[in-house]
């Protein structure tokens, strides 16, 4: 359902950043009943921010690591892996009960702020104190939405950002600025199989009373609807693009 604009209020004045890299990296995927979700994708953004950030290889055995602490356990599990720079030959993983992703229909919806950064984040840092300040800052049960100084979208600090419009799935660029993240993929990817249309364009805040709705993807919570932007819009029900592709998305 269209959105209604909203009273208008300023976003808050925190910037990205720097993380850490000495610290490490790490990947969070999703497993279901041993089955881990989208793991080659996970395994080749771990390796190639590994070589991009410390110039060498992660030699580790990430899948056998992975299928080591899975084993035997069904039902949902949210497992991470971290990689240090100082040892390209060893991760840990640690794995964790977890709920299943939400049906998009059943999700009471998001509400996120516009928070005033200069970019996000192209890794995921292990360091993410940046990330932490922003978040305190804010309300419980209020969320961060990362815009840029020129009032464009970047990204949430979890999740990656997405606006429907007509029918049109309108997604940030990965120009450096935002994680490539694995579900985002696997959105495009669910976009381009059934044909429809999408702009790798970084929406506006300014566009969004305009939108059909908004929504974040996420490796382990899936699709979620936005129900407001604070300030910006707000909306009464999920889009229907978000329900389909969170029906599309949905484990197994």
């Amino acid at each position: 359902m269209r959105s209604r604009v909203m009273r208008s209020v300023g976003a808050a004045g925190e910037r990205a950043g720097p993380a850490r890299p000495q610290e490490g990296i790490f990947e969070t995927l999703l497993v279901a009943d041993g089955r881990p979700r989208r793991l080659d994708t996970h395994l080749r953004r771990l390796r190639r921010s590994y070589r991009e950030l410390y110039r060498s290889a992660l030699t580790a055995d990430v899948r056998g690591a992975i299928a080591a602490a899975i084993a035997d356990r069904p039902g949902y599990l949210r497992v991470r892996v971290d990689a240090r720079p100082e040892r390209p030959d060893r991760v840990q993983v640690v794995a964790r009960n977890w709920a299943p992703p939400l049906p998009v229909t059943t999700q009471p919806g998001l509400v996120l702020r516009p928070v005033r950064v200069a970019s996000g984040a192209a890794h995921k840092f292990a360091d993410r104190g940046w990330i932490d300040r922003i978040e305190a800052a804010l309300p419980d049960g209020v969320l961060p939405l990362l815009v840029d100084p020129a009032g464009l979208l970047l990204e949430s600090t979890r999740s990656n950002v997405a606006v429907a419009r007509g029918g049109i799935v309108a997604t940030p660029p990965l120009d450096g600025r935002i994680l490539p993240g694995t579900a985002r993929q696997a959105m495009l990817d669910a976009l381009d199989a059934a044909g429809r249309r999408y702009d790798l364009d970084a929406p506006r805040l300014d566009e969004l009373p305009a939108a059909d709705g908004v929504f974040l993807t996420n490796a382990i919570r899936g699709v979620q609807w936005v129900r407001a932007v604070e300030g910006v819009a707000r909306w009464d029900a999920p889009d229907p693009v978000a329900v389909a592709l969170g029906a599309r998305l949905q484990p197994a």
